[in-house]
This record gives structure tokens, sequence and C-alpha cells, in this order.
């Protein structure tokens, strides 16, 4: 039989904690977190028959599996170039995988980061970061360099009333701005996302618009 539409997708639910703290080496933070997860999955292709028939659900299709990991990260102050105010950061995330069975699994992986802040006289805060995504390949699809890194810039004037950002997302420039008008917050970003096995193959541009109050 001919299939008339292929869906491969779902969603994904659950609780996540975490907590923080510095250990006794200046300068070093260490982050534990832990997550329950479940996730609700289709992976089918379904005819036309199927589509019009008076019973037809999509939960008769899906499926159900749940499971739980751990993450775990640092961050260090480096004790040098303290004129730009270096730190370096390691994340662990989902040690333990998140495995979900016939609806796939979400691997241990390694994420690696630095930032510079350096004070510039005409802005209230400035910073600099880098950040390497799954440094260990654990998602063997997404070898693409490219794909994993990502580069940013804030800048902050009227003493942060008033953000300006600029990056680089998997290989695509990134840009926002966002207004803190004290109770209330406005933002704006548009970026990419890279759909693709590699960067530049399937791009995919989103904007991004939020609006806060704080009570």
């Amino acid at each position: 039989r001919q299939g008339l539409i292929e869906v491969d997708g779902g969603v994904e639910i659950g609780p996540v904690a975490g907590i923080s703290f510095s250990l006794p080496v200046e300068g070093l933070q260490l982050g534990i977190g832990g997550k329950w997860m479940q996730r609700v999955w289709v992976d089918r292709t379904f005819t036309a028959q199927e589509l019009a028939s008076e019973n037809f659900d999509f939960s008769n299709f899906d499926t159900t599996n749940s499971d739980y990991s751990f993450d775990l990260g640092l961050m260090y102050d480096l004790p040098f170039w303290k004129s730009v105010n270096p730190v370096v950061g390691l994340a662990a995330l989902d040690i333990t995988d998140l495995n979900f069975k016939d609806g796939g699994k979400i691997p241990a992986r390694l994420n690696l980061g630095f930032s510079i802040s350096p004070e510039v006289n005409i802005f209230s805060r400035f910073i600099l970061t880098l950040d390497l995504e799954d440094i260990t390949q654990q998602y063997p699809e997404d070898s693409s360099f490219w794909k994993r890194f990502h580069a940013g810039a804030e800048a902050g004037i009227l003493k942060d009333h008033l953000l300006f950002r600029v990056g680089i997302n998997q290989g695509y420039p990134t840009a926002g701005v966002e207004a803190d008008l004290w109770i209330f917050k406005l933002g704006y970003a548009i970026y990419s996302e890279e759909m693709g096995a590699y960067s530049g193959q399937d791009r995919d541009t989103r904007q991004l618009l939020q609006f806060v109050i704080e009570l």
C-alpha cells in the first residue's frame, strides 16, 4: 500500500531538578542535576485508507517509555588573564543515557564552553562565549563540527536595561535585542537551526518574540 503521510515525532515531558555549589578550590563550582523523562513517539507511515477511517486515532500507534538520567557540570574561573575574566565549563549530560527502548535513546555526551567578560567602558556588560556540543560525537549523524559549534556576544547599556546579542548557531548568524523596562521585559531574536546532517544542508530560520511581566 502506498503511504500518504510519514510521521516521525513526539513529545518528552518530566521533572528536572538540580543544585550547584562551590568546591574547596578557588573559582571552581560544581553542578549536579537529575531528570525523569517520558517520551511519547510515533514513527510510522500512514495510508490514505487509515487516515480516512472513522476509528483512526494516533494514540493507537504511539510508543511510550520513560527513563531517568543525571547531569554533572564544572565551571572554573581561570586564575590568569584576570583582565578579561576567563571562565571554562564542562558539562556531562545524561550520564546514564536516556533509553526509551523502542522510542530511541539519548546518549551520554560532553559539552565544552569558554567565555570572557572584559570591562569595556561604553558597555555595562560585555561577554564573549564559545561552545562546542557533543565533543565525543555520541551522535554519529552529527559529525559536522559547525553543526555542534556556537559562539555569541552580548553587550549591555543603560545598566543592562538594553541588551544586544549577536552570534553563530550551527554555522548560521543570529541576532537579538532585549529591553528591561523594570516590570516589563521585551525581547526579540532571529536564528537558524540545521535540520540536516551537516551545517549548510537544510537551514530552518526562526524568529522569537518574548514579553515578560515581573511583579
